[in-house]
């Protein structure tokens, strides 16, 4: 194989890919497959869990496949102009040169299971802007399967750590697709305008695998079977007049709470109270030896409560709230708090964070 390509297409291509770039047992995984036809070369790249494959024009002067090492010919075109490559990992720029690892054995290169693809009818807009307001909520090192994954099932989007949880209604009526906390900003990446969606490996009404594509991009990831997942809307309080209920200024709120953090963290422990009593609004160490009155941040209020929070995980579910202010909605003692974003109904968007034990 020879072909010459423009550097910064390149570039592109191998920084949109999942060629591994750490330690790895397979060391052909951080290598990236180069194919070429008449219209130009087709990149791939996979860690096993997620295949990216790519197309960027090119002037083919031998046909062929490469397996290249990613990093090392991601920093042969860093410097921008023309590449000309070689199957034997001679990689040329100008009057540079430069000798790339390679292997010759070109099926040692994992390939993608070879299933059949079915659409799925969901906005991939609508369904990126519900994937950013949850993806703060799962946790990739928690052992339980539920805990890994945002889940989007008919008509909602939603993830939990056990402790928070982030749900968003979307308009979808396919199969629940768990999608890995590590794949999340991959997938990310790939949807916008124009992106199609594809599931694969469809059992007792889960998805095994994602594909999306963009354009010249394609993306599969492989899906989490998470099991039978829980109702997450019993979780959600139901609305009541009588509980109380405070209106903030979110981004002066998220200020406050990292100003506080020190006063609060005893080793890898960060609990602050949050209390509304008298028309006052406040937080204070558990101890009550720090405090700070929020009073100002206050749009309106009503009832009293006192709770004690996670800091830490508070600030995570505010990043997923972009609204200038939320609502605070403390369910009855020892229940979740709901978070709602202002000129939000519960039944649209609901955050929730477990208290912690004062």
């Amino acid at each position: 194989m020879r072909a010459t390509v423009e550097a910064a297409d390149l570039v592109t291509v191998l920084k949109q890919g999942v060629a591994v770039t750490g330690k790895t047992t397979m060391d052909v995984l951080t290598h990236v497959l180069i194919r070429t036809d008449r219209d130009g070369i087709t990149v791939e790249t996979t860690d096993t869990n997620a295949y990216v494959r790519d197309r960027i024009p090119a002037r083919v002067d031998e046909p062929g496949e490469a397996l290249l090492s990613a990093p090392m010919l991601q920093a042969a075109a860093s410097a921008g102009g023309d590449i000309r490559l070689a199957h034997d990992g001679k990689v040329s720029r100008g009057r540079s040169h430069y000798r790339v690892p390679f292997r010759e054995d070109i099926t040692e290169f994992p390939t993608q299971e070879d299933v059949r693809f079915a659409p799925v009818d969901i906005d991939p807009l609508a369904l990126a802007a519900a994937l950013r307001q949850v993806e703060y909520a799962p946790d990739a090192n928690d052992v339980r399967a539920m805990a890994q994954s945002v889940h989007v099932e008919r008509g909602r989007v939603w993830a939990t750590d056990g402790v928070l949880m982030g749900r968003v209604r979307v308009d979808y009526d396919g199969p629940t697709m768990s999608i890995p906390d590590s794949q999340l900003k991959r997938v990310l990446d790939v949807l916008g305008t124009g992106a199609t969606l594809q599931v694969a490996n469809v059992q007792d009404g889960q998805a095994g695998s994602l594909r999306i594509d963009n354009g010249n991009l394609t993306m599969v990831v492989r899906l989490r079977h998470s099991g039978r997942l829980a109702d997450v809307e019993r979780l959600v309080p139901m609305a009541n007049d009588k509980h109380p209920e405070v209106i903030v200024e979110r981004a002066a709120f998220i200020a406050a709470l990292r100003r506080f953090q020190p006063f609060v963290t005893v080793g890898r422990v960060s609990n602050v109270v949050l209390e509304m009593a008298d028309g006052r609004f406040r937080m204070t160490s558990p101890s009550e030896e720090s405090e700070e009155d929020l009073t100002e941040l206050v749009k309106s209020g009503k009832g009293s409560f006192r709770e004690g929070f996670d800091v830490k995980r508070m600030l995570s579910l505010l990043q997923g709230i972009t609204t200038d202010t939320v609502h605070l909605r403390p369910g009855v003692k020892g229940a979740a708090m709901l978070f709602q974003p202002g000129g939000t109904e519960r039944d649209q968007v609901a955050h929730l964070l477990m208290p912690v034990r004062l």
